[in-house]
């Protein structure tokens, strides 16, 4: 069974999934279309749905959320790695977005 990936408790399909990786890249959907060999349409379909399912208008906004997920998970695994139960950082998705200054 493949390792499970931070993104996947975002909603989306393994498809949708791939192409928010690339977004967060900052890969364009032609980009995108080539990388994962379909056509600039499709790439924008599953970028429309992306949109709607992480409730966001823009592919910058997309893009923070998934980087805030992966950030929450490699410091899940820091936590873990270092066997400590202590204090954990708080920062979440809303001060990265502050951080970043995204408007969601």
């Amino acid at each position: 069974m493949p390792a499970q990936s931070p993104l996947s408790s975002l909603g989306l399909t393994a498809r949708e999934t791939e192409v928010l990786t690339w977004i967060a890249q900052g890969k364009t959907n032609y980009e995108i279309g080539v990388i994962l060999s379909a056509c600039t349409g499709t790439i924008c379909k599953h970028v429309e749905h992306i949109l709607c399912k992480l409730e966001v208008k823009n592919r910058t906004a997309a893009a923070v959320i998934a980087l805030a997920a992966l950030a929450g998970a490699n410091m899940s695994q820091r936590v873990r790695a270092a066997g400590s139960r202590g204090r954990r950082d708080r920062r979440g998705t809303r001060q990265l977005v502050y951080d970043l200054g995204v408007r969601l």
